[in-house]
């Protein structure tokens, strides 16, 4: 028959424990200053406290601990409930190798004012189990579906085991039990392991964990997380041990750090700037908002700009990789990441309403170019995106950022030249139609003009012939000016009529033969060339032919020739070279002669209308020449400059395109 004893003890505490503090602090407290300030016999006799209750009636939780003897209670006599049912009841099972003590209907009472705990107090009823039911205790040990084992925490070696524990090691109970517990092998922290187990004997600690690698009996291996706990069970201690095999766990474990190590390098090296950014309290926020009735959440911030101040106050930056840090020039990561937000300008808070929006919408991403000022002033632009996690974890999202500074800073450049571009096409436009209505005017003026002017000309000559016997020579010279004005003003005329009329307008254009065109230009200007002795030198390379318009190209070597006879040095003989060079997509001629050149700060403004040098009655002509030369290499789509040096002569030099 099974014999029932009943236990009493009541615990005082020195000083109340406040039950706000965490679990373990009040647990601490309680042991450190807790003392039995009555236990019943049936309780001493139980626990094996007799020699020390007769030396101290009242016993310190803290002296039990150092006399080995097993606590009275465990860490779960005090629940996380206690504070609101004022009580605790539970069963234990202890076993013991020559019987159980299973305590039933163990019921704590705790007296607490003000949320601080005065005295504890206990009843429990123990059963001793006969031999026959510790036999169906160990049949039950034996199918428990956890591996299971016993040792005596003296020497070390084993006691018992049941059958789960015989299959994941793969020995018998009799190759095991006897044995030193360093018979199984395994790899684990020897120092931890070590460490931990000095507690556990001591007293310390009730119980400790660790995983390792244990080898069966075949070789194999499996990873064995273990719960190790010591127990006071008849005048022995013993350590029970419960072994789960957790090898899909760690090996799931290890692959996942090991993919979090990848992505760590790939995260710590990338050239792209990464952050690792802290958005769950924005979730809850708008979240909270969405439950106000909030659908927009853009126009929501702006009519309540504190709402939008309290969700961004929750956003924090958790990581920043060291290309951020370098892109927004920090000094160290540490203080990178603390201020980071102070390199944002408040162009920001447009960029953020609209993520906020992104994420209001359960959208999949977002990305935009946002302009900050580094930590050491300096402006730039930057591209950021982000993918939102599927799950709605929001307490670690990544963020890219790219560096734009120059594209964009290019494209501002690009900006201003297409504006400077546009006004000048503008001016350009205005001037061509301008120069359209010169030329027109010009064209109709010299038809105009010409006809009474022969009339001025030709009856001045009739009356200079007709009246010269009767003339006094200060009227005849009147007369000859008359004549000689008549006849600069025809010659004006005729230029201003040939500059009009090269038009690029409907302009035909064919091959033109180069050796015969320049060949008929001397032959025109024979008598010129004949009466100032010229020497013309012609470049043996010229090319057969050139893609032109015969009557333009004419008048651009006849003019060029003419400039370079009219404007000779007295006493040399005057040579003109024609020169001739082949570019990739262009004729470069060069019209070069030994006169008396042109000063540099000339060589713009000789290429304009009615621009001369000298005066009408040192070199005659009106200017046009070389406006018409320039406006013939422009139809051409080509450029001409000159090149001179006073006293040495000058060439020009002009393209026509292939």
């Amino acid at each position: 028959m099974d014999e029932s004893l009943s236990g009493f003890y009541i615990i005082e505490l020195e000083n109340p424990v406040d039950l706000n503090d965490s679990h373990d602090a009040i647990f601490d407290n309680i042991v450190q200053q807790g003392k039995l300030s009555y236990i019943n016999t049936a309780l001493v006799k139980e626990m094996g406290l007799r020699k020390l209750y007769q030396k101290q009636p009242q016993i310190y939780l803290k002296d039990l601990l150092a006399q080995q003897n097993k606590m009275l209670l465990d860490v779960d006599f005090l629940p996380y409930g206690l504070r609101t049912t004022g009580r605790h009841d539970h069963c234990e099972v202890n076993p013991t190798f020559t019987g159980i003590f299973m305590h039933v209907q163990h019921a704590l009472k705790y007296e607490i004012v003000e949320d601080k705990l005065l005295r504890i107090s206990g009843v429990f009823n123990s059963i001793k189990v006969s031999p026959k039911v510790e036999i169906g205790f160990k049949e039950f040990l034996r199918a428990l579906p956890f591996a299971i084992v016993f040792r005596d925490a003296a020497s070390n070696r084993f006691i018992e085991c049941n059958k789960r524990f015989e299959d994941l090691f793969g020995y018998k109970k009799n190759e095991i039990m006897g044995r030193h517990r360093y018979f199984l092998r395994r790899e684990h922290d020897e120092e931890y392991t070590a460490l931990m187990e000095r507690l556990l004997q001591k007293q310390i600690v009730k119980k400790y964990a660790s995983v390792s690698k244990y080898y069966r009996k075949n070789g194999s291996w499996f990873y064995g997380e273990t719960y190790r706990s010591k127990y006071y069970i008849d005048d022995k201690d013993i350590i029970i041990s419960f072994v789960s095999d957790v090898t899909e766990r760690e090996l799931a474990k290890k692959e996942l750090a090991k993919s979090e190590s990848v992505f760590r390098e790939i995260y710590e090296s990338n050239s792209v700037g990464l952050t690792q950014v802290d958005f769950s309290k924005v979730l809850d926020e708008i979240n909270l908002l969405k439950s106000k009735g909030v659908k927009d959440i853009r126009k929501h911030v702006e009519e309540f700009p504190e709402d939008y101040h309290k969700i961004i106050s929750g956003i924090r930056m958790n990581d920043i990789n060291p290309k951020m840090q370098e892109m927004f020039e920090g000094e160290n990561k540490e203080d990178s990441i603390k201020n980071i937000f102070q390199v944002f300008v408040h162009s920001i808070n447009t960029v953020w309403k609209d993520e906020l929006h992104a994420i209001f919408n359960n959208m999949e991403g977002f990305g935009s170019q946002i302009k900050i000022r580094t930590f050491k002033g300096n402006e730039k632009y930057f591209y950021y995106s982000v993918i939102y996690p599927e799950d709605n974890d929001f307490s670690n999202i990544n963020y890219t950022y790219v560096d734009i500074t120059e594209q964009v800073k290019a494209k501002e450049l690009l900006d201003v030249k297409v504006e400077e571009l546009d006004k000048q096409r503008l001016e350009l436009k205005s001037y061509i139609e301008s120069n359209l209505e010169l030329e027109k005017f010009a064209y109709i003026t010299s038809h105009d003009l010409r006809e009474p002017l022969r009339t001025i000309v030709g009856f001045s000559q009739i009356l200079k012939n007709k009246s010269e016997d009767r003339l006094n020579k200060e009227e005849k010279e009147y007369l000859e000016y008359i004549v000689s004005a008549g006849k600069n003003m025809n010659n004006l005329i005729e230029d201003i009529l040939m500059y009009s009329r090269v038009k690029s307008d409907d302009v035909h254009f064919s091959n033109v033969h180069m050796k015969l065109l320049l060949e008929e230009i001397k032959k025109d200007l024979s008598e010129s060339i004949e009466e100032n002795n010229v020497l013309i030198k012609i470049d043996p390379h010229l090319p057969n032919a050139v893609f032109g318009n015969h009557t333009y190209l004419y008048q651009l070597f006849q003019n060029l020739i003419k400039n370079a006879i009219k404007f000779k040095k007295p006493i040399i003989q005057p040579v003109v070279e024609i020169k001739y060079k082949d570019r990739v997509s262009h004729h470069q001629f060069e019209v070069k002669d030994n006169g008396i050149g042109i000063e540099e700060e000339y060589f713009d403004r000789i290429f304009l209308l009615f621009k001369r040098l000298h005066s009408s009655s040192v070199y005659d002509g009106t200017g046009i020449g070389l406006a018409v030369c320039k406006k013939v290499v422009n139809i051409h789509k080509g450029e001409i400059r000159v090149e001179s040096e006073v006293g040495k002569g000058t060439s020009f030099i002009f393209t026509l395109q292939k």
